[in-house]
Order: C-alpha cells, then structure tokens, then sequence
C-alpha cells in the first residue's frame, strides 16, 4: 500500500510550467521550423557561422534586428520579408503560452496546498477582518467562498464589488434574497425607463 499511496502523491501533483511548456511546445513547431530552417539557408548562403545564425534568427524573431547581419541576395530578404510576420507570430504565442503555463503552474500549486493544508485560525482573522468578512469573528460560507476566489486569483475585488452592486440592484425589496418579485419589479422599471 506504501507504493500505492507515492503513486497516488505523484498522480495529484500539479504539473510544473516546464511539463507544461513541454506539452505546449509541438503545438508551435510547424509555425516556427520553416522560420529556422530558411534562416539556416541563408545563413550557408551569407556564409555565416552557426553562432551567427542563430544570433540572426533569435534577434529576429523576437523583433529586436540590431541590423549587424542582414540578407544580402534578393531571394533571402524576399523569404524573410514574407516568413517574418509569420515566424513573430508565432513565437510571440510561444511566449505568451510559456508565460501562462508558468502563472498557471504557480496557480495551480498554491491551489494544490490549500486544499492539502486547510486554512489556520490566521487566515479565519483574515478573512474575518480583513478580506471579505464583517469582522464579527465568524465567516460565513459566502465570506468563505469569496476568499478563496481571491486567494487563488480567480477573481479580483473589482470583479466580487460589481456582482454585489449587481445582486443590490436585483434585490428590489432589500430583504438578501432574489425572488420572481424582484425580477418583476426590475423588469417593471427597465419598462418605465424605456418609455
């Protein structure tokens, strides 16, 4: 059962930003390696040394171009002229994937130890005084909820502000609660008002 229980451990681990850049990567190749293996012709073509080339292809493809090797014949500025907006492109969503697949590792980590190693009383007073809560010692499972929304970064204070000021709104005779006279009463107001 020990083997059993490391297995279950390495199952609910999250996956790394490396695993998922990894995953992500294939997805890309197609987009990119016409980019590069052009950019190795030309560099053979240009005769430049590898070093070179890659230095080329890199100054590039992430738009910076310093300009100190550049393509001499016309077939090699017509191909980069062509296959540039496409290889930019392409790696820009490559950083960009790179990016939230190492924000979403990080989200998906923290959410991981939450859930494995609960809430203290520190974040009971947090939540309680500080975050969402009424400061009356107590958290409701409303309080609760919104807490969590915000520890983990799946929702902002703005975004929770406006469904409140939404749910206000809604709430027609202020008692906490919508009902089928709530929604009456509003529909009844937005008629007025389109009068």
């Amino acid at each position: 059962t020990s083997s059993s229980s490391n297995n279950d451990d390495l199952a609910m681990q999250p996956p790394s930003a490396f695993a998922i850049i990894c995953a992500t990567l294939p997805r890309f190749v197609p987009l990119i390696l016409p980019f590069f293996i052009g950019a190795w012709i030309i560099g053979s073509d240009e005769h430049w040394k590898f070093v070179e080339t890659l230095y080329y292809i890199i100054a590039t493809v992430t738009t910076i171009g310093y300009g100190d090797f550049t393509p001499q014949s016309d077939a090699a500025k017509l191909f980069v002229i062509i296959a540039m907006p496409f290889a930019v492109f392409a790696f820009s969503q490559l950083l960009g994937k790179c990016a939230e697949a190492s924000a979403s590792a990080t989200v998906i980590r923290k959410e991981a130890e939450i859930f494995e190693n609960g809430l203290g009383e520190s974040f009971l007073d947090l939540m309680d005084r500080h975050s969402t809560g009424n400061g009356d010692g107590k958290v409701t499972k409303l309080e609760y909820l919104q807490f969590m929304l915000l520890m983990m970064h799946k929702v902002d204070r703005d975004f929770l502000e406006k469904i409140d000021a939404q749910f206000e709104r809604l709430d027609g005779n202020g008692n906490g609660e919508l009902d089928s006279g709530d929604i009456m009463h509003r529909m009844q107001r937005t008629e007025r008002a389109s009068k």
